[in-house]
């Protein structure tokens, strides 16, 4: 979608799946983009409207993917003060130089966000996230992490329903 694209449709708004599914919770913002990829599947009034993307590791993907949005939210792992299973929401004008721009994978698309907003450049959206259990090579998600993901999710709903003004599933 182009920035014009975006302009004419003030309602495209893309989610961001972050992180490295060889890590185990690392990968649970790509994790949390297929699974709501798989209960939309059957809503294609929605689609034209909510996008959901992949970034994975590839800061620079995820940003031209923020830059091509209305508004956006990224989901990813989130180191903070919580215990393992902890959701946390955060805005993205709140990334400039804070704890929540830091991440494993080198340049992050949240490092990137936070430059591109010291520039005075705005980009609108939220950083939902979890706290992590694992971090370490292997496939899946830890119980506790998987335990909570409905949690995740349905925050990730919410603020969609908030950022259309209307019921995600309506």
């Amino acid at each position: 979608m182009t920035e014009e694209e975006c302009l004419l449709n003030p309602k495209a708004i893309k989610v961001i799946g972050l992180g490295n599914v060889l890590c185990q919770d690392d990968g649970l913002g790509v994790y949390a983009v297929e699974r709501l990829e798989e209960a939309l599947q059957d809503n294609e009034e929605l689609v034209q409207d909510f996008t959901l993307v992949k970034a994975e590791t590839d800061a620079w993907y995820g940003l031209q993917e923020c830059l091509t949005s209305w508004q956006v939210i990224i989901i990813d792992a989130l180191l903070g003060p919580g215990e393992p299973g902890t959701v946390y929401i955060v805005p993205l004008q709140e990334i400039v130089d804070t704890e929540w721009s830091y991440s494993m994978h080198g340049l992050t698309l949240l490092q990137l966000i936070a430059r591109y907003q010291k520039e005075g450049k705005a980009i609108k959206g939220w950083l939902i996230g979890m706290e992590p259990e694992r971090i370490d090579l292997g496939f899946g998600l830890s119980p506790v992490v998987e335990d909570n993901m409905e949690i995740l999710l349905e925050e990730v709903k919410i603020m969609v329903e908030r950022m259309q003004g209307q019921g995600l599933y309506s």
